[in-house]
């Protein structure tokens, strides 16, 4: 908040009436502005700068921006107990101490926005209806009720009744209750005066009963007010205006009179810089016999009596009244603006008038033109002394006056509507009129002095002068065009002083026209032709409404909607500053580079200060004592005392801009909340400590809300999400950052505010955000991948090993069987070859022989190269060649034969060495059934029993004694090759019984 320096005053006080002097309202929050009611029974603010408002409609937290109310909900015992809260205190430990209607006291939990449990203890019933409250520093609350005291113990809730002390001596309380340095605690009555109580001793002392002799005791008073300030002095306002001042460490009293007619005393209070203040409930702020007081708006509800209720001073010093229509903020120190009246004398009652001009004259009087209302003079002070309006029948009968200029002959040149002009001696008071023909009966609403006396007008259409010399008024050719315009009119006019132009030995120089919808435009007034026009794009508007040199080379040029442009008139290049950077609005009023290093600007909302080496903006308004009147004025006029005024609605503002405050570095900024898609996250304002939040990953937007407690000034906002913004966002004015599709992983959220000084805040609000990645982006889950892969490709290389080993395995028995079958074959056909060569006589028997074991090599070479064919692994494929090795074998001998199929066995699929052994014990079965069991018939069957291949060979032959060939090759190599397919081989015989081996081979 701005500081002013200022002297205090340092009397006494007065018996006499004191005259109120105006307080300005810089705020007003009523039932509109989002109060739950319109009454305000009692305001706090806390320690972290929010204030608390107690109400008949619930308890509220205000930010300075919005209003968070906290209602009480039957049946749910973490809410407030009583909508009625009638006041607020703040504890040490940062919770909140409420006192409701009827229900009594409550703790309150700022962080949470819920009641924390009070032990129900029955002698809490007695203080129902709660009166005042104390907190002792030993953890103990102090409670007064209806004719009742006692202590509450925080840590378990134990009560202390002191009753039969007050004895029925003390009913009605006043105020709060207060411990001195002693701990003794003070207790005020309204109508039994001052007591107090020794915790230690058990006792009370009052009125009738001083033991210790203290001053105040002796006195027999009726109290409406008590307080005690941060000196251990107790003030006590009684009844009929009196005010006590009790030094409670020297026990001295002394009495002091308020200002006669104060008799509605409600509140004392002592500011931040240790005055004392007397609050009155007819809205009257007393202080050393001097009255400040301000008369309330009733419009909202205007049968209901406006009286206050509170008062309270806060953090910026603003003082927060609370009455039946709501709050008033006012500041006391006083406003830097002076508003003066346009109408001093009265003559237009309910019809302010607007102040066009505002001018200082060589003599020190100021002069002041309004729209309706002539013109007024008045001295340095700014005292009114005189005030001109046109008879009927002379000049313009409405006295609308615009410009003003004073010639070298020291009369005034005032510009009225329709071409009229007033001049008028300030030394007799003698005014005339004119209506010059050359100006067309156009009003000239913008005068310069130009070289020579010369005088330069800005019409509503154009350009004219007044020559110094002749007196004659002429007009000047049109301005140049721009988007089909041709005429325009004149705004503003600036005259930049040159040398002597030789053609005419007159003074040379520039002048600077601006119009309202033609843009700049440069005159060259010793040729009478424009020069040069300045417009879109160069400029940001072509609508101009005043100018203003900063230096020789650099021109500020205000716009009606395109703010202030810096014009360098060597390069023809500006640059702006709009309402995007900083100003309150692009509509300029008027501008002033008298002060070095700023530049001030007037919008309809307020006065700009900006320092022009960095362009930042200090914008005063409603806040800084402006009031409702509308600014007006066509430029600033500097007096030669340092003060400028700006014309308004009904009247000026004046103000000494070397003086003007300069803000405090803003509040610090509080995390309020985070908004998802369906729902909030309470992330509590007052919340200490660091915060976190986690999200899950599906979150596909968030915002969060963030404020900083000022309630004149706004703030600017910077926002910064570690981990995801590169550098610090700047949110200006809006209170919330908002992101879209966050990518798992932790951030730092950081929000901080900057004053238009370009002050920092102290205190960074931050919290964490964690986002979860999706489940299958978590450690865990990667783990188990990673642990699945490397099993997969454990898996697929022991796969791979045993494929390995079993190609090397199958290349072992090729070789094997090669060598066992093929081998054999050809050793016994090489040796039956040459036992043919030698023994001719036998060769016969030996080719045969020969034959044979080559057949038997063929065969075997070709079961080889069948086994191994990767295309013979479907079992398709193996009942096809067991029917071709079954017609081979039997239709030779004619033994009949049958192949049934039972279900898919077709489809089965087998592997090489599988299948190699499934066909070998076929073909040796059949073998023997034809070889040995003289057989005429044979049926095979192949079916799928229970997820189980079963081959049965049943033949009709002679059938053998199992015992008796139990030691055979044959039956032997079937059991080997069985027991390598993981099967069962059943044989059953006898002799003459017939053969039927049986063969069961397990899925795989």
């Amino acid at each position: 908040m701005k500081r002013f320096v200022r002297i205090a005053l340092v009397c006494c006080l007065l018996a006499n009436r004191a005259i109120a002097q105006p307080l300005a309202v810089v705020r007003r929050l009523g039932f509109a502005d989002g109060l739950a009611d319109h009454a305000a029974r009692h305001i706090l603010q806390d320690k972290f700068g929010f204030i608390w408002i107690a109400t008949d409609n619930g308890l509220q937290q205000f930010d300075g921006y919005r209003f968070t109310t906290y209602h009480h909900i039957p049946g749910d015992s973490t809410t407030i107990p009583s909508d009625q809260v009638t006041k607020v205190w703040a504890l040490s430990d940062g919770m909140l101490l409420l006192a409701t209607a009827f229900q009594g006291f409550c703790l309150f939990n700022p962080f949470t926005g819920k009641v924390i449990p009070m032990r129900k203890d029955p002698l809490l019933a007695k203080v129902d209806y709660a009166f005042g409250a104390a907190e002792d520093g030993q953890g103990n609350l102090w409670l007064t009720g209806q004719g009742a005291l006692l202590s509450y113990r925080l840590s378990d809730g134990r009560c202390r009744s002191f009753d039969t002390l007050l004895k029925g001596r003390l009913d009605h309380f006043v105020g709060d209750l207060f411990f001195d340095a002693k701990g003794r605690l003070w207790i005020s009555g309204a109508a039994d005066g001052v007591f107090v109580l020794d915790p230690e001793r058990g006792q009370l002392f009052g009125y009738g009963h001083n033991p210790d002799h203290l001053a105040l005791l002796d006195q027999r008073l009726s109290l409406v007010a008590f307080y005690m300030d941060r000196e251990q002095r107790l003030w006590v306002a009684q009844d009929g205006g009196r005010l006590l001042c009790y030094d409670i460490p020297h026990n001295r009293l002394t009495s002091q009179a308020l200002p006669r007619g104060t008799t509605d005393v409600r509140q004392v209070l002592e500011d931040h810089e240790g005055r004392v203040w007397v609050f009155t409930g007819s809205f009257q702020l007393i202080r050393n016999a001097t009255v400040w007081g301000f008369a309330p708006d009733r419009s909202p509800q205007p049968a209901v009596p406006y009286e206050a209720l509170q008062v309270m001073e806060d953090k910026e010093g603003l003082f927060w009244m609370a009455s039946q229509h709501g709050i008033d903020i006012t500041d006391p120190r006083g406003s830097p603006f002076t508003f003066h009246s346009a109408d001093p004398f009265g003559r237009f009652p309910g019809n302010p008038k607007e102040t066009v001009t505002l001018f200082q004259s060589r003599e020190g009087e100021v002069w002041l033109t309004s729209y309706g209302g002539g013109f007024l003079e008045m001295g340095p002070d700014l005292v009114p002394r005189r005030q001109w309006l046109y008879p009927a029948g002379m000049g313009d009968s409405s006295s609308r006056a615009w410009a003003m200029e004073q010639m070298a002959d020291g009369r005034l040149w005032i510009s009225c509507q329709h071409a009229w002009m007033s001049v008028l001696d300030p030394r007799t008071g003698h005014i005339e009129t004119l209506r010059p023909d050359a100006l067309e009966g156009k009003t000239v609403v913008a005068m310069t002095r130009g070289g020579a006396d010369d005088t330069w007008l800005g019409l509503y259409d154009g350009l004219a002068y007044r020559d110094g010399l002749t007196g004659r008024f002429r007009r000047v050719a049109p301005a140049l065009p721009y988007r089909g315009f041709t005429t325009s009119g004149v705004t503003s006019l600036w005259y930049e002083p040159g040398g002597a132009d030789a053609r005419s030995a007159r003074p040379g120089g520039t002048l600077w026209v601006g119009t309202n919808n033609m843009g700049l435009q440069r005159f060259d007034p010793a040729s009478g032709r424009y020069l040069r026009q300045y417009e879109p794009p160069a400029l940001s508007s072509a609508l101009i409404t005043c100018i203003a040199p900063i230096d020789d080379s650099t021109l500020a040029v205000g716009t009606a909607t395109g703010g202030i442009n810096f014009l360098n008139k060597n390069t023809g290049k500006a640059t702006y500053l709009t309402a995007g950077n900083g100003l309150p609005s692009n509509n300029i009023l008027a501008v002033d580079a008298g002060s070095p290093g700023y530049l001030w600007v007037a919008t309809p909302v307020g006065i700009c200060r900006i320092r022009e080496a960095d362009r930042r903006v200090t914008v005063y308004d409603k806040g800084d004592g402006l009031g409702q009147e509308i600014l007006t004025g066509m430029r600033f006029c500097r007096l030669r005392d340092g003060r400028m005024l700006l014309g308004c609605k009904g009247g000026f503002y004046s103000f000494a801009p070397d003086s003007m405050p300069v803000e405090d570095p803003p509040p610090g900024v509080f995390i309020t909340a985070l908004r998802l898609e369906d729902r909030t996250v309470g992330m509590d304002a007052l919340l200490p400590g660091n915060l976190s939040v986690t999200l899950p990953y599906d979150r596909d937007e968030i915002s969060i809300d963030y404020v900083s407690p000022d309630y004149l000034k706004t703030s600017a906002y910077f926002y910064e999400l570690s981990g995801y913004d590169r550098d610090w966002v700047s949110a200006g004015m809006d209170r919330s950052a908002r992101y879209h599709h966050l990518p798992a992983g932790r951030y730092t959220f950081r929000v901080r505010c900057q004053n238009q000084e370009g002050l920092f805040g102290g205190r960074v609000g931050s919290f964490e955000l964690v986002v979860l990645p999706p489940f299958w982006k978590t450690a865990p889950f990667l783990g188990l991948c990673g642990i699945v892969l490397v099993t997969v490709a454990s898996l697929l290389y022991l796969g791979r090993i045993r494929r390995i080993k079993a190609r090397q395995a199958l290349r072992n028995r090729i070789a094997a069987d090669l060598h066992d079958d093929i081998g054999s074959s050809l050793s016994g056909i090489n040796i039956y070859s040459r036992m043919a060569l030698h023994r001719l006589e036998d060769a016969p028997g030996l080719l045969n022989k020969i034959s044979d074991r080559s057949e038997k090599m063929v065969e075997a070479l070709s079961d080889i190269v069948w086994s191994i064919n990767s295309r013979n692994d479907q079992m398709e494929q193996v009942v096809a060649r067991m029917k071709e090795y079954a017609a081979d074998m039997l239709e030779p001998q004619l033994i009949h034969y049958s192949i049934e199929i039972h279900g898919p066995v077709e489809r089965l699929d087998m592997d090489m060495a599988d299948r190699k052994e499934f066909y070998l014990i076929y073909k040796e079965a059949l073998n023997n059934a034809v070889k040995y069991a003289g057989c005429t018939r044979v049926h095979i069957v192949l079916r799928v029993e229970e997820h189980k291949l079963v081959m049965s060979l049943r033949d009709n032959g002679s059938g053998f004694d199992p015992a008796a060939v139990a030691q055979g090759n044959g039956l032997a190599n079937m059991r080997a090759r069985a027991k390598k397919l993981r099967a069962t081989i059943e044989l059953e015989t006898g002799l003459g019984l017939g053969t039927v081996v049986t063969l069961t081979v397990p899925k795989r």
